[in-house]
């Protein structure tokens, strides 16, 4: 199974910390893909390190210096998207959602933000019918698929 984490600068809450080892306990997926930004996604590599084989997907040269000094903590590091910072995230985001079997979304607040990668994520999977694991900064995790939410579960 392939994992691939969406979230916000901002860093998971610990109650989405602990509903992450919780999917990653269940689900012991083997590839973990992040885009290596700033917050979140460094708290999710650091969940899934020695679980998985992690996968980067920087789109701008903060990130991809980030991943290489990580190094050999990546199984890869995607090259950097071409275009502005704005066509490589969504880039860099449609190729997390396309190559996945679950979406991880760890969004910093209850509602929808329009200008938010988070959510163009989030959207992006839910339009395409993938996998989805919305987990709510109280822990609450809530489930879709092929564009339908499929309940809620609290992990405890």
């Amino acid at each position: 199974m392939t994992f691939s984490f969406t979230g916000t600068r901002k860093g998971v809450t610990l109650a989405q910390k602990d509903a992450l080892v919780t999917l990653r306990d269940q689900f012991k997926p083997e590839i973990a893909r992040h885009g290596c930004c700033e917050g979140a996604d460094r708290n999710f590599h650091l969940v899934m390190l020695h679980s998985a084989t992690i996968i980067g997907h920087p789109c701008c040269v903060e990130q991809s210096l980030w991943a290489g000094k990580c190094g050999s903590e990546f199984g890869r590091i995607h090259e950097l998207p071409s275009g502005s910072l704005a066509v490589a995230a969504r880039k860099r985001n449609e190729a997390m959602v396309e190559f996945c079997d679950l979406l991880v979304a760890c969004p910093g607040q209850y509602y929808e933000e329009q200008r938010s990668g988070t959510w163009m994520t989030i959207r992006m999977a839910k339009t395409r019918g993938r996998r989805l694991a919305i987990i709510w900064p109280d822990g609450r995790v809530e489930w879709w698929y092929q564009g339908t939410k499929c309940g809620g579960l609290t992990i405890t």
